[in-house]
């Protein structure tokens, strides 16, 4: 009997994942195992003995076969126990038995409640969402009546335990049924002004927008109730326990125990993003963002390579301007003007003498770069004088536009979610020669692209209006989709979400390895990284050993070569360097020898870093190591107690793999992680998964 609607999540989509010899996109996370579910305890009473009666020269001999000791069962009790409360109970084993039968179908009637709410607020009928909700409250309440009058039988032992994790799960239940009230309300109070289930984003008059994004700024109040009902309703179900419970309470129980912190996350993650919505799409000022397309395939640290560039300007909720244009219409005319010395890995590796806006986004923190890009903006003389924040994105989130959508067709070629990385390179890169496009133009074709995408996507129906959130969520978590705000309490808010792209504060271990493509084409599409990360001690400091690996699936073409990377380890400020080895002086054809790691120290975000250049031939593979000390922070927090690492996702990945070891000797006492846990020992802890978004794990000691 499940008391909690089931919380639809879109499932991420499944993409290709490659391995030495396929190419690799996105791809979902591991799923969770759930273990198989106990057997129920077998109440069926034991056969009775009997006796075998032998006849011996007409003496009746009566031999009795020895009977085993047996415990009676807990539960046996129990059922003798209602038997003499039956046989002697008399009027008060009627009222048992009504009580019984009324906290049984007051419970099945809140649950054909929350169904039918389910299924309301799938289709946004949010006042029926409510009316249900209002109804399954009232049930739950005349259950724990029910409940309540079973008086003195609730204490018998094995049935207290039993009747506890009923009046939980109803306490329970009661506060996730006025929660969802709550925000049956927000999305009602927010979505009034839209009459017709026909309606598109598109559609919707200035009026209504605004009364929209009114609702908006003030539904986190309301929210923030709904997140202390589910805080509570959190404590009542962790006093159930995990075990012998009957069977039917256990099948009531696990789903909303498993559903539960999804609900939670949903709501924590909703109020800070809807205190930003209406500041950031313009309400009740108009707001101008310079909006960047880093392209993934040709890494760099925030993204990919700035190749697009334009203006987007956004007035209550509308799309009052959108104009893109080629990063070097910007550049190229500053060429005999502008003169800023280049990071020193550009000078090295590629022979760079200046620096432009296109290879402004060295640092990895994207606020940083943000501020960067908008100084070389303003620098190469861009028109907008005003600029209130940057959003930048990677072609995936063209894709997964694209497959909301369905296809586009642009000057006579058909865009599709499948072919839209291969179709758009070839036609900037080498088409736009052939059809006579000049060099300034030849990115035209993405402004034209990018058009027609808002466009389908601002008319998408109203029931797909859940699946391009989820969509929005999903590229913004994995960093695929980056904001930046120059409102200091927007950035806040956004930075909460983890969806500014800034390299995170931590005051325990941390881990973030940072490509460059250097020259080396689109060649990231076709390169798998892992990272493989384990934490020893070593007398009375803890060594970390970290073995990064990249392999080439590429050949020398047209779109692919040899990848030249700079590679940055972000680790703790203080950490000690022991030894390294597989960084290169340069390519080895061009006679490349082995060098050390370079360090350095980033005080901007207080982090040391081990640099240095790598060169990973086609269809080989290339092996970094670093071994290095933690430093006293670390050391202190884990004789306190506790080992906490952030691994930190570089923007614009999706290829890379991590394998994280802890054996330090010492006992384990509790892990967590946002993943599923590979091997856990007493006194070791194994994860392996996709660093598809940020991971933090938190190790407990004994």
């Amino acid at each position: 009997m499940a008391l909690v609607p089931e919380i639809h999540k879109k499932s991420p989509k499944k993409k290709s994942v490659k391995s030495k010899s396929t190419t690799t996109s996105k791809s979902s996370s591991r799923k969770k195992v759930k273990p198989a579910a106990k057997p129920v305890m077998d109440v069926t009473p034991p056969k009775k003995e009997v006796a075998v009666k032998k006849v011996v020269r007409k003496k009746k001999v009566t031999k009795s076969v020895p009977a085993k000791t047996r415990r009676m069962s807990r539960k046996k009790k129990a059922l003798i126990i209602l038997g003499v409360i039956v046989v002697f109970g008399g009027l008060g084993s009627w009222s048992l038995y009504t009580n019984g039968m009324k906290l049984y179908d007051e419970s099945l009637a809140a649950k054909d409640d929350f169904v039918f709410a389910q299924a309301a607020l799938t289709e946004q009928r949010f006042t029926d969402a409510a009316d249900n909700l209002t109804s399954a409250e009232q049930h739950l309440a005349n259950a724990g009546d029910a409940s309540d009058n079973l008086g003195w039988i609730k204490w018998v032992p094995w049935v207290s335990t039993q009747f506890k994790a009923v009046d939980n799960l109803l306490l329970g239940g009661e506060k996730i049924a006025s929660a969802l009230v709550g925000l049956s309300y927000v999305g009602d109070s927010i979505f009034s002004a839209i009459e017709s289930d026909d309606v598109t984003i598109s559609n919707i008059t200035p009026k209504q927008r605004k009364a929209i994004l009114e609702e908006i700024s003030k539904s986190p109040e309301t929210l923030r109730t709904v997140q202390s009902e589910l805080a509570i309703a959190v404590d009542a179900l962790n006093e159930i326990p995990d075990e012998g419970l009957l069977s039917p309470l256990a099948v009531a129980t696990i789903p909303i125990k498993e559903q539960l912190p999804t609900l939670d996350q949903i709501v924590e993650k909703a109020i800070p993003f809807l205190e930003i919505v209406p500041g950031l799409v313009g309400y009740p000022d108009e707001k101008t963002y310079l909006f960047l397309l880093q392209n993934n395939t040709e890494l760099r640290p925030t993204g990919g390579f700035i190749g697009t560039y334009g203006i987007l300007i956004l007035k209550n909720g509308d799309i009052k301007e959108f104009n893109t244009d080629n990063i070097y219409n910007l550049d190229s005319p500053k060429k005999q003007e502008l003169f800023i010395d280049p990071p020193e890995a550009f000078s090295k590796y590629i022979g760079s003498t200046q620096w432009f806006m296109r290879d402004a986004n060295w640092h990895p923190d994207f606020p940083i770069t943000a501020e960067k890009v908008e100084e070389f903006y303003h620098l190469e003389d861009g028109p907008i004088d005003n600029i209130d924040g940057v959003i930048a994105m990677t072609p995936e989130v063209i894709h997964d536009l694209l497959e909301l959508t369905g296809s586009i067709t642009v000057d006579g070629e058909e865009y599709t979610s499948d072919n839209l990385t291969e179709k758009l390179q070839y036609k900037v890169e080498v088409g736009y020669r052939l059809e006579g496009t000049s060099d300034a133009d030849r990115k035209e074709v993405i402004g034209d692209l990018a058009g027609q995408i808002m466009d389908r996507m601002l008319n998408l129906p109203k029931n797909q209006w859940g699946d391009l959130w989820t969509m929005a969520v999903e590229n913004l978590d994995q960093k695929h989709l980056l904001i930046y705000s120059k409102d200091e309490q927007t950035q806040e808010l956004v930075g909460e979400l983890g969806w500014d792209g800034a390299m995170v504060q931590t005051d325990g271990d941390y881990l973030m390895v940072v490509d460059a493509n250097l020259a080396a084409l689109k060649t990231d599409r076709v390169m798998t990284k892992d990272v493989e990360y384990a934490i020893t001690k070593d007398g009375d400091r803890y060594k970390a050993n970290l073995t990064l690996k990249y392999y080439n699936d590429g050949t020398i073409g047209t779109f692919t070569t040899r990848y030249r990377t700079y590679t940055r380890i972000y680790v703790p400020l203080g950490s000690e360097l022991v030894q390294t080895s597989g960084f290169l002086t340069n390519d080895r054809y061009l006679g490349g020898d082995p060098v050390s790691a370079k360090v350095a120290q980033d005080d901007k975000i207080n982090r040391s870093i081990f640099e240095g250049f790598i060169s990973v031939e086609p269809k080989t593979e290339e092996i970094i190591t670093l071994e290095y000390y933690l430093p006293d922070t670390v050391i202190q927090q884990i004789e306190d107690g506790t080992y906490e690492l952030y691994l930190q996702k570089q923007s614009g990945t999706d290829n890379v793999w991590y394998d994280f070891t802890f054996d330090i000797g010492s006992k384990i006492d509790q892990t967590t992680a946002v993943d599923e846990v590979e091997e856990m020992s007493n006194n070791k802890v194994h994860l392996s998964n996709q660093l598809d978004v940020d991971k933090e794990v938190i190790i407990e000691l004994r």
